[in-house]
């Protein structure tokens, strides 16, 4: 192999070499290349993390202070606009008379500023205007939820003074009055006593022994065992065996064993038993049934029996009695009496019960609200037993029953009117 040989295979042993480092280093760079993409997509997706997470944390962020600021402005409106709206709207209708909306509003608001009171404020103008309107059942239902606030009890207990009969019993057998002028009765109805359901337009009872009788809005009277042409009557009474009423121009009608006899200048009656008792336009006494002397009552502003006894009010505020019992109290506006007791109601709104058993039961299941009238609506009683009407509706029976006249517990729309003297 001569030189030229030599250096030839030389040459292209270099050439393959130098292919072999070519390839070897493009092999390299290649590997390279891909290490770095790896990489760069180890990184880019470390980047894109990152600001997932930043954009994740700052959306929370954003999100909390979005919630802040409705929670904030709902609290604000919930809280603090909306009351003060709400508030401002009531008192507009308080000032302008809508009490009941008012009221409402008022209760609505709960401890909002001075809500509470102006509740029972709106309640006693409410009970007021009623009143003046001469709704006494309304007028009672409202004013029975604020006792004790301002002149409210001696409302009250002004109008059980004057209440009209609508709760009556007899001897065995009890009746009252529905707010729409029916009437129901109770116990027994041997003689027909509890035939009522028929009557309407009913605004006042009595009860005999074994009957039942009412005074109509126009004045007629209905009787269970009678028919009685009577008009213009605004007050009723009954006793064992009678009935009597008065008529507009103060004529006392007296009916018994089918005849009817008239007295004049009469202003009010009462009967309790076999007694009748009346005050005349001049203020004296007229008694009959009773071997009692009240020739020399006068001044008289009430009358009551309790079927045995005469109780009388002086327009003095004096009691005086036939009996002895209550008598020379002073400062009472309201008298009753029913089953051998007698009931005095002083300016206080006090009771004060003189009288048989009766009494001590009667003070012992708090008939009167803690000994006193401004939970007590209306009494009627007979011989040995007594009703109460107390001024969320109820009646509550004392005394000893007969026959179902205790059934009294599902009473319910009982009527309250007030007698006009």
């Amino acid at each position: 192999m001569d030189d030229r040989d030599f250096e030839e295979l030389a040459r292209k042993q270099q050439e393959l070499a130098e292919q072999e480092i070519a390839q070897m280093q493009q092999a390299l760079e290649q590997s390279n290349k891909n290490i770095d993409k790896q990489q760069k997509d180890i990184l880019e997706h470390a980047i894109d993390e990152n600001l997932e997470e930043h954009n994740s944390k700052k959306s929370t962020l954003w999100i909390v202070l979005l919630l802040v600021l409705i929670l904030g402005g709902t609290y604000l409106r919930l809280n603090i606009q909306q009351p003060t709206r709400r508030y401002d709207e009531a008192v507009q209708y308080f000032e302008n008379g809508a009490y009941e909306a008012a009221r409402d509003g008022f209760e609505r608001l709960g401890d909002y500023k001075d809500s509470m009171e102006m509740v029972k404020e709106c309640d006693y103008r409410y009970g007021s205007l009623l009143l003046a309107r001469e709704k006494y059942n309304s007028a009672i239902n409202v004013f029975s939820r604020i006792v004790d606030y301002k002149d409210r009890n001696d409302v009250v207990a002004d109008l059980s003074g004057t209440a009209v009969n609508t709760v009556a019993t007899g001897e065995r057998h009890s009746v009252f009055v529905r707010s729409v002028g029916t009437a129901k009765a109770v116990g027994d109805n041997s003689n027909g006593q509890c035939n009522v359901s028929e009557w309407r337009q009913v605004a006042e009872v009595a009860c005999g022994a074994d009957f039942t009788a009412a005074r109509t809005y126009m004045g007629k009277v209905l009787v269970t065992n009678a028919v009685l042409d009577w008009r213009d009557i605004r007050e009723i009474a009954a006793g064992t065996d009678f009935i009597a009423g008065i008529n507009g121009h103060g004529q006392l009608h007296y009916y018994k064993n089918g005849s009817t006899v008239y007295l004049n200048n009469i202003r009010q009656v009462k009967a309790c038993g076999d007694v009748l008792a009346c005050v005349t336009e001049n203020g004296n006494a007229v008694v009959s049934g009773a071997a009692v002397d009240v020739s020399l009552w006068n001044g008289l502003d009430e009358i009551a029996t309790d079927g045995q006894a005469v109780y009388g009010l002086k327009n003095d505020g004096t009691v005086i009695s036939t009996n002895g019992r209550l008598a020379g109290l002073t400062g009472i506006k309201h008298i009753f009496a029913a089953a051998n007791t007698v009931f005095a109601v002083d300016k206080e709104n006090h009771a004060h019960i003189e009288g048989a058993v009766l009494s001590s039961e009667f003070y012992a299941k708090d008939a009167l609200g803690s000994g006193d009238f401004n939970f007590t609506l209306m009494l009627s009683g007979w011989k040995d037993h007594l009703l109460v009407l107390d001024h969320t509706g109820r009646v509550k029976f004392f005394g000893t029953a007969q026959s179902g006249d205790n059934n009294t517990d599902d009473w319910s729309d009982i009527m309250f009117a007030v007698r006009q003297r």
